[in-house]
């Protein structure tokens, strides 16, 4: 609360100057969005956005991926964020995330956060040789072949799921005509083992 006041003479000439962007309202101490984005992370073959429950956010990111230096962006609730009582600042700030982070937001109240980076196997072996996706580049439609049996999922940058097939045929056409120019990552499934195969649709 600012209070003012003229105390002598009876011209109201009292005033109160105030510097553009000097006021801050914190809002509630809530990360609603966290990324490691490959812009800012060349390590990472892809995007990897995390997922939010409760007060924790939890990355999968690959295992061969260095995760002591990453730079994560991240949009909170109007709250002022640090780490071990260092300010950070969205897709500037790096951290090892070799184990948990804890994030303390400061808000209309304080938070602690945990950040986890899961590295999972898997993400980048090659176990499904067989399968062919083509043509790559694509167009309007590419296939999927030798996939019978399988589970797959077409994915955006970002890891937003735009599709899934469950059990494809043998041979399957996937039609692409309402997809945006730019890169698009397809997950294969079967009996526990994963691939991620990339595609630039044209």
């Amino acid at each position: 609360m600012i209070g003012l006041a003229d105390v002598g003479g009876y011209n109201k000439d009292s005033g109160l100057f105030l510097k553009d962007h000097s006021l801050f309202s914190p809002g509630p101490a809530e990360f609603t969005s966290y990324s490691f984005l490959t812009e800012l992370n060349p390590g990472l073959p892809w995007d990897v956005a995390g997922t939010i429950s409760g007060q924790s956010v939890t990355l999968e990111v690959p295992a061969n991926v260095d995760v002591s230096n990453l730079i994560a962006t991240y949009t909170e609730s109007g709250a002022y964020v640090s780490v071990n009582g260092i300010m950070q600042t969205s897709g500037v700030t790096a951290n090892d995330f070799t184990d948990t982070v804890v994030y303390q937001l400061e808000g209309h109240d304080l938070k602690e956060w945990l950040i986890i980076a899961e590295l999972v196997t898997g993400w980048n072996d090659v176990n499904f040789e067989k399968v062919v996706i083509a043509p790559n580049p694509a167009g309007g439609t590419f296939e999927i072949r030798n996939a019978e049996g399988f589970n797959a999922r077409l994915a955006d940058v970002r890891g937003v799921e735009i599709m899934r097939l469950l059990n494809p045929q043998n041979r399957s056409i996937i039609r692409i005509g309402n997809l945006a120019p730019g890169i698009y990552f397809i997950e294969l499934e079967k009996n526990g083992l994963r691939e991620i195969r990339k595609i630039m649709v044209n």
